[in-house]
């Protein structure tokens, strides 16, 4: 549980498939930092290979997220995993040369992290 102006909050930080079945949750308190779950989710996926045989998934297809998770330290996680994603940039940030994915952020999606506040 979360603390702020409105009492107490949550959030909650889903990572889904592109048919919005869940993959990973987790729950957070309301003020903390929406770009700082992301890895954390990254870690927690575990993808069951079809037929039940063999290690599981670890690494996504794509990645789709909303501005919130668009830091510095976020995108260079993705590319050291060599996870392809689209993010937003945030209307404040001014990163020359940064390349946020070649569709935009409408485009169709495999995995996609969205907050809700709850």
């Amino acid at each position: 549980m979360g603390l702020s102006r409105g009492g107490l909050t949550t959030k909650v930080h889903l990572l889904g498939e592109g048919r919005g079945r869940s993959l990973v949750r987790r729950v957070t308190p309301g003020q903390s930092a929406d770009t700082k779950e992301l890895v954390a989710l990254l870690d927690a996926v575990k993808v069951p290979r079809p037929g039940g045989k063999g290690r599981h998934r670890k690494r996504l297809a794509h990645l789709t997220a909303d501005k919130a998770y668009g830091s510095k330290a976020n995108r260079r996680s993705l590319r050291a995993r060599g996870i392809p994603h689209t993010i937003p940039e945030r209307s404040d940030v001014n990163r020359p040369g940064f390349d946020i994915g070649p569709t935009s952020c409408g485009g169709s999606s495999h995995v996609t992290p969205f907050p809700v506040s709850g």
